[in-house]
Formats: structure tokens, C-alpha cells, sequence
């Protein structure tokens, strides 16, 4: 039942070692013993390839690195079936226009629903170089904030690769952008 591509990683369920996870190119599979019929996790996670797998036993969490698209975190305690319907996230990041830009730029977010919110600016080493919304309620649908390329503290930022972080209920998300000078 698994699809002929690469696999990455193999995680046995510490809790029920008859069942296994895998990462392919295409997602998470799964499996018990004693018939091993693989099925797709569905819980939302995109059809890119997985490269790790951790399990998280105290909150039966699998954690799963994908290329290029973040971390997931697949929460095993409530599964029952395969769920192939992706999961409503509740908060997205819909990019930033120009980029790569000078001197400012457009960031596009969209939320499920009303809530608190959290926009920051990080330099490559994780630190928070701008701080554009801090636990700000903002209400649901599409939102967009501008960075002028400044720090929190007034300078003009250096060129380089900055990453976007948005926070919104149980939510974040991560987007790649360039400032060139």
C-alpha cells in the first residue's frame, strides 16, 4: 500500500509497538500489525516529502520535518481513522509583495476567525529584528501589514534573508523574504 517512492524515517508507536509511521515524499504512512495495510496520515499535513519523524510520548504527538515546508505536529491521541479531509488551519501566511523588496513591503495574512494575532520579523539567527503586531485582536479574513525594512528601534535593517513569523491561536506560520539594498 505505499506508494513507490523514497522513504525517509520509520518511528514505531512506543505505546503500540504494531504500529508503525513512515515518511515518504508524499506524507506520512502508517500501519499496524499483523497485516501492515499502509494508509496516508490525513491530518493536513501537505503532500511534501518528510524527512523526520520524532514521537513525542507523554502527549502522543509525531512531530514531522518536512522539506521546505516547515514542522508538523500530528497529534495521535485522537486517532481513530483516516481523516483525508485537510484539516481548516486558522491562521495562513499569503506572502509579501515585492520580494525581494526595497525599501518596504506588503505582507498578506488571512485568519479563520477573530482572534489574537502576533507578526514579527526575524534575522536568520532567530532574533526579532521588527515586531509589526503583538497579540493584536484582529478579525477574521484577509489582513496585511508593511515592513519598511527598520528595526524595532528606528535603523534601516542590513540586506539579506529575513523570515516572517505569524501567531494566531494554536497556530504559526513561517515565510522566507529578501530585503535588497
Amino acid at each position: 500500500g505505499l506508494p513507490e517512492l523514497p522513504l525517509y524515517v520509520v518511528v514505531v508507536d512506543p505505546d503500540y509497538p504494531q504500529q508503525l509511521f513512515v515518511g515518504s515524499d508524499v506524507g506520512v504512512y502508517y500501519a499496524s500489525a499483523p497485516a501492515y495495510a499502509w494508509q496516508a496520515l490525513g491530518t493536513g499535513l501537505p503532500k511534501v516529502p518528510v524527512l523526520d519523524l520524532k514521537f513525542h510520548q507523554p502527549t502522543r504527538n509525531l512531530v514531522a520535518g518536512t522539506h521546505g515546508r516547515s514542522m508538523f505536529r500530528l497529534d495521535l491521541s485522537q486517532m481513530t481513522s483516516v481523516n483525508d479531509s485537510p484539516e481548516q488551519p486558522s491562521a495562513a501566511l499569503l506572502g509579501n509583495f515585492p520580494n525581494p523588496f526595497n525599501p518596504s513591503t506588503e505582507i498578506r495574512f488571512r485568519l479563520a476567525e477573530p482572534g489574537p494575532v502576533s507578526l514579527g520579523i526575524f534575522d536568520v539567527s532567530g532574533r526579532l529584528v521588527r515586531q509589526l503586531r503583538r497579540a493584536e485582536r484582529l478579525p477574521a479574513g484577509d489582513q496585511s501589514a508593511n515592513w519598511d525594512g527598520r528595526t524595532d528601534r528606528g535603523d534601516s535593517a542590513p540586506s539579506g534573508v529575513y523570515f516572517v513569523r505569524l501567531e494566531a491561536e494554536n497556530d504559526s506560520h513561517s515565510l522566507k523574504i529578501q530585503l535588497l539594498k
